[in-house]
């Protein structure tokens, strides 16, 4: 889940779909509310509209750096964030100054998570795995 890491969260799953949110911030300790839909086909794909934008993110598994076939899906936003599997931000990319390559190596090896982001809202783009 690539949000705010939390305590006291609720989750539930139903129709093969699990469900997470609320709870505290364990940062701040402030209460969230944001509820998130975790489905399990959107793992090595995303679509277009509510859960995230048609992107594929290759070579994946990559050693160090990685690419999208589909820029067009990119241009709107202004970061591509990427996510640890516990919800923790490492690393932000300026798509404004993109160069092609998403380089990750100082990342250590793991499943991380792609969040695409601009002023008005913040999309799931997809995973991508890093195995060095």
């Amino acid at each position: 889940m690539p949000a705010t890491a939390r305590g006291y969260s609720i989750a539930s799953v139903s129709n093969l779909k699990a469900y997470v949110g609320l709870g505290s911030s364990t940062s701040t300790g402030n209460y969230l509310s944001d509820f998130w839909e975790f489905t399990p086909s959107l793992i090595n794909k995303t679509v277009e509209g509510k859960f995230g934008i048609n992107c594929n993110f290759y070579p994946n598994p990559t050693t160090n750096k990685f690419r999208t076939e589909n820029n067009e899906s990119l241009k709107k936003f202004e970061s591509l964030s990427v996510f640890t599997q516990s919800g923790v931000e490492v690393k932000r990319f300026d798509l404004n100054a993109f160069n092609g390559a998403f380089d990750i190596s100082e990342l250590p090896n793991g499943v991380f998570y792609l969040m695409a982001e601009n002023s008005k809202e913040r999309v799931y783009a997809g995973k991508i795995v890093l195995s060095k």
